[in-house]
């Protein structure tokens, strides 16, 4: 083990020396922490690759997790180097706007790889060497149709819904603010049911995928029929990820390990696809999308480094959260409703817009992020 990590450290060294003579000049405040954050990457996944007899790291847990992490942590910064260390029309308009210096946004670099590296040093520890993943059960009879029958109940009780308070949104951006407007009760059923959706397409998925031989012809329909839904409408895009992210990790446990190079490659396609297809919803489903641009436009990515830039740096707002603690507490808080507690509930992210941005929180936008 201790060679195999040894291994993995050398190479990465190696890598991340070559890498780093770019970073000499006016880039070098980015390029460091991203060096940093990419020798921490292969060092990980290096080491879980070989607790796992060589599996592809991304299907376990910490793995994915460290993954996201990853993606977040380099997307945005590759993206601003690439467009000439600026931001473009297309950009956060945020960062368009203040068009941040290279030092400032390196700052913001090394706050995410250490937020990296301190995860996969506690992950490494705790996880140590477990065996894999595996799965002897069968599915209990009848879970496939009592799954459809909760998705057509939930399904039913939001048409109905719409019909009797007319919410039904004319754009994605409109479906945040059209929820918001309905009343408190209405709005918690109708919030609570569609949260439920997600998790019973994975029950499903579950379900099909423990008998795949039979059942693969149905995941093929189901999976198919929900990426033509997600692009006709352009609406919800974890609609569509996360039933194939699901289905990729079960056919790796289920039915056959997929290699690391083959992992990769998945990866970089969804990737892909997910940020056409977010810029083809900005600039209209039924406009020509051209590709150099879906890459280089705004993304979840930036959005996310967008806020911790504008707070940090435009509205300098250090310490704005550690006076006002209870906003650490919103994830508890959304477990009692509204109508049991003495104060409103409120998200950072709603703090945050209602803070510095209110005329654009009245209008529905940015309900959706962060």
């Amino acid at each position: 083990m201790f060679f195999r990590a040894l291994r993995w450290t050398i190479l990465a060294a190696i890598v991340m020396a070559a890498l780093a003579l770019w970073g000499r000049g006016e880039a070098g405040p980015v390029v460091r922490p991203l060096v940093a954050t990419l020798f921490t990457a292969v060092v990980f996944f290096g080491i879980l690759r070989g607790r796992s007899g060589g599996r592809a790291p991304m299907f376990e847990l910490g793995g994915f997790f460290g993954g996201m992490v990853l993606l977040y942590a380099v997307y945005p910064f590759a993206v601003y180097l690439a467009n000439g260390m600026k931001y473009i029309w297309s950009s956060d308009n945020r960062m368009a706007v203040a068009q941040p210096r290279a030092d400032q946004l390196g700052e913001m670099a090394w706050w995410y790889c250490a937020y990296f590296a301190a995860f996969a040093v506690v992950y490494l520890l705790v996880r140590g060497h477990c065996a894999p993943l595996t799965v002897e059960s069968q599915p209990t009879r009848g879970i496939v149709p009592m799954i459809i029958v909760f998705y057509l109940a939930i399904q039913g009780l939001l048409i109905l819904t719409g019909h009797v308070f007319d919410w039904r949104p004319e754009s994605y951006a409109d479906s945040f603010l059209v929820v918001q407007q309905l009343p408190q009760f209405t709005r918690q059923i109708v919030a609570n049911t569609a949260m439920m959706i997600p998790t019973l397409l994975v029950l499903l998925l579950a379900a099909l995928f423990l008998n795949y031989r039979q059942n693969r012809l149905w995941i093929v329909i189901f999976l198919a029929w929900n990426v033509l839904i997600t692009i006709r409408q352009m609406h919800d895009r974890t609609s569509v990820f996360l039933p194939l992210v699901i289905s990729v990790i079960l056919y790796h446990h289920l039915v056959r390990r997929i290699g690391f190079y083959t992992m990769i490659g998945l990866g970089v396609l969804g990737l892909s696809l997910l940020t056409l297809l977010g810029y083809a919803r900005h600039v209209g489903k039924y406009q020509l999308v051209e590709v150099g641009s879906g890459f280089r436009a705004s993304s979840e990515f930036e959005v996310i480094l967008a806020n911790g830039y504008d707070l940090t740096y435009i509205q300098n707002a250090r310490g704005s959260l550690r006076d006002q603690p209870f906003k650490y507490l919103s994830d508890f808080e959304a477990l009692v409703p509204q109508q049991l507690l003495p104060f409103q509930k409120q998200t950072p992210s709603v703090w945050y817009l209602g803070t510095y941005y209110p005329e654009l929180a009245a209008t529905g936008g940015g309900l959706a992020f962060g």
